[in-house]
């Protein structure tokens, strides 16, 4: 019945139909019989998709891992692990430093997960020791004055001007290089950095603290912070891996 329907209009008109039956196109065919053109739009859309898009072989190069090792400081070694810093995050560091042994941290290799934070996403083991770790960070960034570049003077909230010479002054003091916003504010108050009114100084010696690159409050050592998280972890016993790895981690910031 559509077809001859089909064939009715068409006496009078164009007309355009579509259909995913292939039976219907050949009952119309042959009742149509002339004047007909069927168009595979299947084909039509695929042949457009390859005009549109070429298909080009993708260049893919092979992973290659390197092996464990018996020594595992030697494996961080040939693996180019970088030494962890202050104020930097904890699940950036290398798996490296949440794995004991060069087995234990190729499996986690061979899975792609060379960060800290990946591997922590995937078992609760290492997801707590990333938490101790992250722990055992924040403590130790109590007191301790972030590094500084000269290139931190160029926020916006920036409180003094750039056009006097105390500004010079500073960026020549930042610019020698390992400066902490705490050395900064201890060159203010010995006037090691002159010509700088109290009011200025102020306003610098606050957003210096605002943002992190001071702090007044008291500095721990690696072994306070060690007793800051057996305080905060009653189960975290001197004899575990977790506690090993927390010691390592702030034997490589230099705190023990």
């Amino acid at each position: 019945a559509i077809a001859e329907a089909i064939a009715t209009i068409t006496g009078e008109r164009q007309v355009f139909y579509a259909t995913a039956q292939a039976d219907e196109v050949e009952k119309l065919k042959a009742v149509v019989k002339e004047n007909i053109a069927v168009f595979d739009l299947e084909a039509i859309a695929k042949k457009t998709a390859i005009e549109r898009h070429p298909f080009v072989a993708p260049t893919v190069g092979a992973i290659r891992l390197i092996d464990p090792l018996d020594d595992y400081n030697a494996y961080a070694e040939a693996l180019g692990v970088a030494q962890p810093a202050l104020f930097e995050p904890v699940g950036h560091l290398h798996s490296w430093y949440l794995c004991l042994t060069s087995r234990e941290l190729y499996d986690l290799l061979k899975r792609n997960l060379e960060r800290a934070g990946q591997a922590a996403s995937m078992d609760s083991t290492f997801q707590r020791r990333l938490r101790l770790l992250e722990e055992a960070a924040s403590l130790a960034e109590t007191g301790r004055g972030r590094i500084m570049a000269v290139s931190d003077l160029s926020d916006e909230h920036f409180p003094i001007r750039r056009d006097v010479g105390y500004y010079r002054e500073i960026v020549a003091f930042l610019g020698e290089g390992g400066k902490s916003g705490n050395d900064l504010v201890a060159a203010l108050e010995e006037r090691t950095i002159r010509g700088m009114r109290e009011p200025a100084r102020t306003q610098l010696v606050t957003w210096l603290h605002e943002e992190r690159y001071a702090s007044d409050e008291q500095k721990l050592d690696g072994e306070e912070i060690l007793v800051k998280l057996a305080q905060l972890h009653k189960d975290l016993d001197v004899q575990s891996d977790e506690h090993y790895i927390v010691r390592r981690y702030l034997g490589s910031l230099g705190l023990l």
